[in-house]
């Protein structure tokens, strides 16, 4: 039986994205053993699912000497094929003379940096990145099912309600994402806490906050406006920066919806079969990272010529507006919230 090694090393949504690659693989005629390679940090998102064989993590901690030693590991395991999603130099350096061939999936670089520095499009037919992940299989171009992975052993789930507060799930619950890595990325905190005090108002929902322990603060803040607001105990619970990742996707099962920014957290909700309604600002569909879930919403101002300003988002909007996510509005997302709520019959 061959044995495959696949290396994405981060991030969130990256390595979730990875997970229709990783089914194709193991669904394939030949039925390889597939490795996989990711940052130790991110784990837990491949640890548990079972088209993977054997998982290797790399601390970058470590710097070149962890990579070098762990390259070493991997030249013992005769791969008959690498598949490199990621394409860094950290990548390339851990990749070399590791398999009899290599794939590399593509990126788009030139034709990316052409859309946000001259708003020259070259990407209108590239393909999401799912689809490009997949491409690097050469005798596979789609799945019967596209859908993204993210499997939750039973005693991470138990464990995460045994040390955060539990809603009840008598009404349908909203989840609030409202960090993101980068500033640009990130609808403005008044609005999110304007959604979450009108949705505990006047449709009676429940909230759930996500975020890790960087987004404690900006959490925090929203969570004191929904309770100045009216919200109870029992209708609003934050959870940013009290759980792991798992640990925070298992409370993703008890909502009906989440409302995201363009983030990883966007991505694991979609793994764990949940609508989203994402806000994108700087970021634009070319750049192959929308969700594409049936019920999910993106609200964007797709109008307006200064987008994309970046492929990752910045501290900060280079113009000094931000109108892509100014202009969007609270009732925007409340009526996208709404649409999804009313399908699942609040």
């Amino acid at each position: 039986m061959e044995r495959v090694l696949v290396i994405r090393l981060s991030s969130i949504g990256d390595i979730i994205l990875a997970s229709p690659f990783l089914r194709a693989l193991k669904q394939d005629v030949n039925a390889p053993d597939v490795d996989v390679v990711v940052r130790s940090e991110y784990a837990d998102l491949v640890r548990w699912n079972p088209s993977v064989s054997t998982l290797y993590d790399l601390d970058v901690r470590k710097g070149v000497q962890g990579i070098l030693r762990l390259r070493r590991s991997l030249r013992k395991n005769a791969y008959a094929a690498v598949y490199d999603l990621h394409d860094s130099l950290r990548s390339r350096l851990l990749r070399w003379r590791v398999g009899r061939s290599l794939r590399v999936a593509r990126k788009f670089t030139l034709r990316r940096w052409l859309l946000v520095r001259f708003k020259i499009n070259l990407l209108r037919a590239a393909p999401p990145v799912t689809q490009r992940y997949l491409r690097t299989i050469r005798h596979v171009t789609a799945l019967a099912d596209p859908g993204l992975e993210l499997h939750i052993p039973d005693d991470v789930w138990l464990a995460a309600r045994s040390h955060a507060p539990v809603l009840t799930v008598n009404r349908p619950i909203v989840g609030l994402a409202p960090g993101a890595k980068h500033g640009t990325k990130m609808w403005l905190e008044d609005r999110f806490a304007s959604v979450g005090s009108r949705l505990v108002r006047e449709l009676g929902v429940r909230i759930y906050l996500f975020g890790g322990p960087e987004d404690a603060a900006r959490c925090a803040r929203i969570e004191e406006a929904i309770r100045s607001a009216g919200a109870s105990d029992d209708q609003i619970a934050n959870l940013a920066g009290r759980l792991s990742l798992l640990e925070s996707a298992s409370f993703m099962d008890d909502c009906t919806v989440l409302v995201t920014n363009d983030t990883g957290l966007m991505h694991m909700a979609s793994a764990r079969k949940r609508p989203v309604v994402a806000v994108f600002g700087p970021t634009v569909r070319e750049f192959g990272f929308f969700p594409q879930g049936p019920e999910d919403i993106v609200i964007e101002r797709a109008e307006l010529n200064c987008r994309p300003c970046s492929h990752i988002g910045g501290d900060h909007c280079p113009l000094g507006h931000f109108r892509c996510m100014r202009e969007i509005g609270v009732d925007d997302v409340l009526d996208a919230v709404a649409h999804v709520l009313g399908s699942h019959r609040l």
